[in-house]
Parts: C-alpha cells; structure tokens; sequence
C-alpha cells in the first residue's frame, strides 16, 4: 500500500464515522422532535376543542411539516455527493431548532405558557384557566431542551472531529 492510498483510507475512514455520528445524533433528534409535534399536537387540539378556537389545529399541521422537513433532510443527509449530504445535514440541523426549540419550545411553551403569565400576574385572560392546557403548554419547554442540546451536543462534536481533518460536515 502506498502512502497516498494509506491516507485516502484513513480520510475515508474518517469520512465514515463522521456520517455514521451525524445519522446517529439526527435519529435522535428526529425522536425528540417527534415527542415535541405530539406534546404540541395533543396541547393545542385540546384548546381548539375546549376554548372552540379551530384555529389551533394549524399548529398540528405546522408540526408535521416540520417533521416532515426533517425526515426529507435525514434521507437526504445520505446522499452519495458530499455537498447535497451536508447541505442537507445543515438543514436538517436549522428546521430542528427553528420548528421545535424556536417555535414550539421557546415562543409557544416558554414565552406563551411561563413568561407572559408571570408578567401579568396569573392565568386571567380571554380564556378561563385551564391547568391540562396550560401544563401541556408549559410541558413543550422539555422537549425543546432535549432536541436543543442534542443539537448543540452534535454540532459541536461534528465541528470538534472535523477541525483537525480535511472534510467538513
């Protein structure tokens, strides 16, 4: 074996196991996000039907188009050319944390359900206090964490392998 042959190896070596760890870290946060649609799905059908505002069901629909958007980017993430898979794999990483620790996690759970109420000094609204709905509401700050710092864990490990070496993820 030659020199040059030994080190394209050892890059295609590499190569591999970055993409076997990015498959690993985006199924899992494939999974967190799919706990976050349902918590938001289950929280926002239950206040369209209890507050009569049909207008909630859009969330359910927004979630799935996230998840949606996400399992598209994993399949993509395997493509054969490098750019499309990490192109895809950047993707993948924007629409988790834009739909599921933005949106649902950050705006939706902790400012809608934690924050505004503290502001305002209780529950009292246009709508009666319900403790299912707001819990449910509150709850979607937990996923949002984990698909957060599964990201951030994934990033930067991605980052960490990739700096001493040729290929960029």
């Amino acid at each position: 074996m030659t020199r040059t042959s030994t080190t394209d190896a050892v890059a295609a070596g590499r190569t591999q196991t970055l993409h076997r760890r990015a498959a690993t870290a985006m199924s899992r946060i494939l999974w967190a996000s799919t706990a976050a649609a349902l918590l938001t799905s289950v929280h926002h059908v239950y206040g369209a039907r209890i507050y009569d505002t049909p207008q909630r069901y859009y969330a359910v629909a927004i979630a799935v188009g996230g998840l949606a958007l996400q399992t598209a980017l994993l399949a993509l993430s395997r493509a054969r050319d490098p750019r499309r898979a990490a192109l895809a794999r950047r993707g993948f990483a924007a629409v988790s944390v834009l739909f599921f620790v933005v949106l649902f996690g950050t705006v939706e759970g902790g400012s809608s359900h934690i924050v505004a109420p503290l502001l305002a000094g209780g529950y009292g609204g246009e709508e009666p206090f319900d403790a299912l709905f707001e819990v449910t509401g509150m709850l979607q700050v937990v996923p949002a964490a984990v698909v957060a710092v599964l990201a951030v864990r994934w990033l930067r490990g991605s980052r960490a392998y990739t700096d001493g070496h040729s290929h960029r993820s």
